[in-house]
């Protein structure tokens, strides 16, 4: 992980506050629709991810950074442009401001491949032939030190 960045699996717990936030807030605005349609995007972006917070994992890490930047431009044009009421202008600009510095502050590198067990324990022939050569070493130098002993006077 790249040093002050954000882990991936806290990006999409982010997400999925920011998109249940923004649904709530469009419980009391009067034309909610664009605020809703952003809202679904953010959830189902968290969700597709391939962290594990995500439900499905389906898109990599690099191709969400930029579905981050396009969700949160078309959540900042529909803010400035759309047809919305005030609150929810406020509600998309500050959705896309929000997934702009998340995608900015993140650590979007993707996980390192999982190795098989088999593949990182060592060739059984291997062991095989260190045992043995230490077992003829144990045995080579007993009997040495059996050839070698005192031997008591009588």
């Amino acid at each position: 992980m790249v040093a002050g960045k954000l882990p991936y699996w806290m990006h999409q717990v982010l997400e999925y506050l920011i998109g249940i936030m923004v649904l709530f807030e469009c419980a009391r605005i009067s034309r909610p629709a664009a605020p809703v349609l952003v809202a679904a995007a953010v959830l189902v972006l968290g969700a597709l991810g391939d962290a594990p917070a995500s439900a499905f994992r389906g898109v990599p890490r690099p191709v969400h950074r930029i579905l981050d930047v396009v969700v949160a431009v078309v959540s900042l044009g529909l803010g400035a442009v759309g047809p919305v009421s005030a609150a929810g202008r406020v509600a998309l600009v500050i959705v896309g401001v929000c997934l702009l510095l998340l995608a900015w502050r993140t650590d979007f590198t993707p996980k390192a491949p999982k190795v098989a067990l088999r593949d990182r324990l060592p060739d059984s022939r291997d062991v095989g032939r260190v045992a043995g050569r230490a077992a003829g070493k144990a045995a080579v130098a007993g009997r040495s030190l059996w050839r070698n002993r005192k031997r008591r006077p009588s």
